[in-house]
């Protein structure tokens, strides 16, 4: 037995129709591209493709600039390492840049 769902292909059908409503409307039409443009990669090949195409976020319109600022700080610390790893390092880069641990090198 086979049905068609027409309607659910029209949800999303656009990249600027999706972002209009997202905090970041710019970004998410940046992500869209990312992911399209990486679509034929897998795994931590396409999540890498990915993040290299992305753009920063634009911290001047975040409630918390200096709290934005200090992730785009982690994140470029952290560029390269994967699981465990990358999760390690974004979170004492988060507490680093809290002032309540330094940063052990």
């Amino acid at each position: 037995m086979m049905f068609s769902l027409p309607g659910i292909a029209e949800i999303g059908s656009g990249p600027k129709g999706e972002c209009d409503s997202a905090r970041d409307p710019l970004r998410c039409m940046a992500l869209q591209k990312a992911r399209s443009a990486c679509k034929e990669k897998r795994g931590i090949g396409k999540q890498k493709c990915i993040q290299e195409k992305l753009p920063a976020p634009d911290c001047t319109r975040d409630k918390d600039q200096s709290r934005c600022e200090a992730r785009q700080v982690a994140r470029e610390a952290c560029r390269g390492k994967t699981g465990k790893a990358k999760q390690s390092c974004l979170r004492d880069m988060s507490l680093a840049t809290d002032g309540r641990v330094q940063i052990r090198k």
